[in-house]
């Protein structure tokens, strides 16, 4: 590809090494990206290591020098701390010089370096090999400012075996802050309390001037208060027909505005005469139905939280919770969260009948059932507030103590006790549910056993390890239980480095839906769905780029020119919460099938066959790229790559060659 009718205006020192030619085929320019932020990456941490040395030359010996020792207050003191305060300002005056950048952007720059070398030295190397970039990395030392130095070093190690658990795995922003804040909880969650608490005392809302007459306005809030704004934006914003002339972003400015003037409608501004959207809506009006009478208008934000059940009930747990479209989050935090008068808290699914073994031992042991009862929330309980919603589960080791329990039990069986264990607990997952006020007082009546009804639908064969049962599908949509799952199984969309969330993508099948003959596959099971957003569901429809499931959960993504990338994108969300994959689905009738055609598989099918096939390839060859590599075949390939095998040396584990 000829690229002189624009690069030739451009200095050669500005080219990549193979513009230099100004022809280069274009199944390379896309090699030619990696190089370049191989060398962008590799000059960052260059820049921090400089940064670093000019710190303990300039300023870094002095101030260890000066804390060691044991000078007492006098004149002396004083004048040897003004003359290290002299040195600081020196040395930032030399990196805003050096760098080009302001006062506040080369302390930054001074405080990122000592936080690298000293504090991430691991995470630093993995910016330097290009498995992160440098924008990843700031994040990540960002992340382990609440922790000490000793458990710095520690969440070092730690994150750097995750970022280096698959070489070719590319992290979004998002999912390594996820990633970094459960780390962060796991070392110290006291630590991470504590930063919380520092955070929300830093929150403020501030005014921008910008050009041309605009300006922007800032506000940092807690992360439930921002969920809540935003659903509320768009909820205005959606107030608006299809005809309506505003973009997505615009329609959700102009919703800010008319929410903060109490507004509740967007006011369409479509060319059509009579619009029923165009009215505006005040916030204090009401609405007449169809009988006349007056309607109070009430509207409501979901704010979906996963939480453990003995997390919310223990207020010394410190067990982390999920904050959809945030991440991590405190266990206080969630109990903070759950106190408010419009929570709503619901398990997901149904959970397994008790057994009448377990209702024997409750009726022997009274004591032990109300000791259960104030420590965390029965099997079945049901917490009614409105407005956010919240889950709960109970942890694993109950599950397990009560299935020890129960299994020496001679009236059952083994199976018997299984089912009965895994009545105790439920998965944590996220729900709509209906909006409501509720008095303070009933917070005790609500917490009283409620009665499931029983399934309209009779489940499939139940895993002794099940725990709970959710409403499944058999046609090509999913039901509500399975979208709802997805949402929490997988916060983003599914496609390397994308960050929109799941609530704003589609469901994709992962094997192609089969309208014609769904027995072929493709169907609407929990295994077989993810979040895709538009643009990247339209490339993986398109063929563009094909993605394939691995055994572990991760998911096999492979470019138009063989580019492979591997993402994890439930990892986070099921290392806090394991239980999610212990669901049985339900299996509602089937529609009745289409007669087969007479002339075999239609086009379509012999295309989603061929992507099967792809898919399998493509799985076969990164299992294969993985497997080590013997003394022999490294020296044949040396052979067919025209080296000298001698000049190979022999891997530590095998003898010498003879």
């Amino acid at each position: 590809m000829d690229h002189t009718t624009a690069l030739v205006n451009l200095p050669e020192a500005l080219l990549p090494p193979r513009l230099v030619t100004a022809v280069v085929p274009s199944a390379k320019l896309g090699e030619m990206l990696d190089e370049q932020r191989r060398v962008e990456n590799r000059a960052f941490c260059r820049t921090m290591t400089a940064t670093y040395a000019l710190f303990r030359d300039r300023y870094g010996e002095r101030e260890s020098a000066f804390l060691s020792s044991d000078i007492e207050q006098g004149a002396d003191f004083y004048a040897r701390r003004q003359e290290l305060s002299l040195a600081y300002s020196a040395l930032k005056a030399e990196v805003m010089v050096a760098l080009l950048l302001g006062p506040t952007a080369a302390e930054t720059a001074i405080d990122q370096a000592i936080g690298f070398v000293e504090r991430l030295p691991r995470v630093f190397a993995l910016v330097d090999a290009n498995v992160i970039s440098a924008r990843g990395g700031q994040e990540a030392l960002s992340r382990c400012r609440a922790l000490s130095t000793a458990q710095a070093l520690e969440f070092d190690e730690r994150l750097a075996a995750v970022l280096t658990a698959c070489a070719e795995q590319l992290t979004a922003i998002p999912a390594l802050r996820e990633a970094a804040d459960r780390i962060v909880h796991d070392i110290d969650p006291a630590a991470a309390e504590r930063r919380r608490k520092q955070a929300e005392e830093d929150r403020t809302f501030t005014v921008r001037p910008a050009d041309d007459g605009m300006a922007m306005a800032y506000a940092l809030l807690t992360a439930h208060e921002i969920r809540e704004l935003e659903s509320r934006v768009d909820e205005v914003a959606e107030t608006a027909c299809d005809c309506d002339p505003r973009t997505a972003s615009q329609r959700r400015a102009d919703a800010f505005v008319m929410l903060f003037r109490g507004f509740t409608t967007l006011g369409c501004r479509c060319a059509v005469p009579v619009c029923r959207f165009a009215p505006i809506r005040h916030a204090g009006e009401g609405q007449e139905d169809s009988d006349g009478a007056r309607v109070i208008v009430r509207y409501r934000t979901l704010v979906h939280v996963v939480v453990n059940g003995k997390t919310l009930a223990d207020p010394t747990d410190t067990d982390a919770a999920y904050l959809i479209c945030h991440g991590p989050i405190t266990a206080e935090h969630a109990r903070e969260v759950s106190r408010r008068d419009d929570a709503v808290i619901r398990p997901f699914g149904q959970e397994l009948d008790d057994s009448p073994t377990a209702e024997s031992a409750a009726d022997a042991d009274p004591a032990a059932t109300t000791t259960a009862e104030s420590t965390a929330p029965k099997p079945g309980s049901m917490y009614r507030w409105s407005g956010i919603d919240l889950v709960h589960r109970r942890p694993v080791g109950i599950l397990l103590a009560a299935r020890c329990r129960r299994a020496g039990s001679p009236a059952n069986g083994a199976g018997a006790a299984d089912t009965a264990g895994a009545a105790d607990t439920c998965n944590a997952a996220a729900s709509d549910s209906a909006a409501g006020t509720r008095d303070a007082a009933a917070t005790a009546a609500a917490r009283r056993p409620h009665t499931r009804p029983t399934p309209t639908h009779s489940p499939r064969a139940l895993s002794p390890r099940a725990l709970v049962i959710a409403q499944g599908s058999t046609g090509y949509r999913f039901s509500a239980d399975l979208k709802r799952y997805f949402h929490i199984l997988f916060p983003r969309c599914v496609f390397p480095m994308c960050t929109r969330p799941a609530s704003r993508c589609q469901i994709d099948h992962r094997r192609e839906y089969d309208h014609a003959d769904p027995e072929r596959g493709g169907a609407s099971t929990a295994d077989n769905g993810q979040p895709l957003c538009l643009p990247h569901h339209q490339l993986k429809t398109a063929g563009i780029w094909v993605d394939a499931h691995l055994p572990d959960g991760r998911i096999l993504w492979t470019g138009p020119n063989g580019r492979r990338v591997v993402v994890d994108p439930s990892g986070t969300i099921l290392g806090l919460f394991p239980d999610l994959t212990r669901i049985t689905w339900t299996s509602p009738p089937a529609a009745p099938s289409k007669p087969r055609s007479p002339g075999g598989p239609t086009r379509l099918q012999q295309e989603h066959d061929r992507r099967e096939r792809i898919r399998e390839r493509n799985i076969g060859e990164l299992l294969r790229a993985q497997e080590p590599v013997s003394a022999i075949e490294q020296r044949l390939g040396a052979v067919l790559a025209g080296s000298a095998p001698a000049s190979l040396p022999p891997p530590d584990d095998e003898p010498p060659p003879f």
